[in-house]
């Protein structure tokens, strides 16, 4: 993938789970409650746990999103409304200026159109990702404003795959929604990381002393280890027929698949599964 750092998708690989999810949202009823609960300006200035003061001085400089009335006395504000003041705290806490925080907001304020009458913004949808999924999300954010949203695996892809990803500010969305929402589930679970018990940590080093041992794939639900599968490729097996009856003897879930290739090399692959 090009790389241009003018380019907020470029900033990311996302997958194609992403732009499916925004293709159905807000044309999907499943969603449409969520999107109304919170784009819907009903809370008041108290709810930013922002002053008067700092909320106008914001609105001037063209950081707080478009409001019909702009007495701030008197304005009602939305969940995103709440959450983007979150991230303008955040951003601000750390002397980030308010030119390189005005691009970050058109980044995550871009829109993606649906259709002509309907439109949705990447931070509508990374707030509905957050506050429904297992996973953790965050905002990414260069010294020059420049930003994407983002879940911990396509950040891991991102840095491998950019030079760029050397300095940035991470801002977790989950933990903004916990305290928005008060709600201490929503916070930052990550899923990201292994979490292995004693069980689980022998079953991972035993097969690592055997040098046929090609990779070992880790299965997780809900953030618990369900099972790995160690796959092994043994080249030109001595008494192969031994080696099968010995395989077969123990009860373990496994497939053996043998190939010869047209020099007469033989490959013994087989695939074990250990919970």
């Amino acid at each position: 993938m090009k790389f241009n750092k003018e380019n907020y998708i470029d900033l990311i690989p996302y997958g194609d789970w992403l732009f499916v999810l925004m293709a159905s949202y807000r044309n999907d009823e499943k969603y449409q409650k969520f999107h109304k609960q919170i784009t819907e300006k009903t809370h008041s200035i108290s709810a930013t746990d922002e002053s008067y003061r700092v909320i106008n001085h914001w609105d001037e400089k063209g950081l707080l999103l478009n409001s019909s009335n702009r007495d701030s006395g008197w304005r009602k504000f939305s969940f995103i409304d709440i959450l983007w003041i979150s991230i303008i705290r955040e951003l601000r806490s750390i002397g980030l200026g308010i030119s390189q925080i005005e691009k970050t907001r058109s980044k995550i304020f871009k829109v993606f159109s649906l259709n002509k009458s309907i439109d949705t913004t990447y931070l509508e949808v990374f707030t509905l990702l957050a506050y429904n999924q297992a996973g953790d999300f965050s905002l990414i954010v260069f010294p020059d404003g420049n930003s994407a949203l983002t879940n911990e695996q396509e950040l891991q892809s991102a840095e491998v795959l950019y030079t760029r990803y050397k300095t940035y500010i991470k801002i977790s969305i989950n933990t903004l929604l916990s305290e928005i929402f008060q709600k201490p589930e929503l916070n930052r679970k990550n899923t990201h990381l292994l979490s292995l018990d004693k069980k689980h940590i022998d079953l991972l080093v035993e097969p690592y002393e055997n040098e046929n041992l090609k990779s070992a794939n880790l299965t997780y639900r809900e953030g618990k280890l369900q099972k790995i599968d160690f796959v092994y490729d043994e080249q030109n097996p001595k008494d192969l027929a031994v080696k099968i009856s010995s395989l077969l003897k123990d009860k373990q879930r496994k497939e053996i698949v043998i190939k010869q290739d047209e020099g007469g090399k033989v490959t013994l692959l087989r695939n074990t599964s250990k919970k």
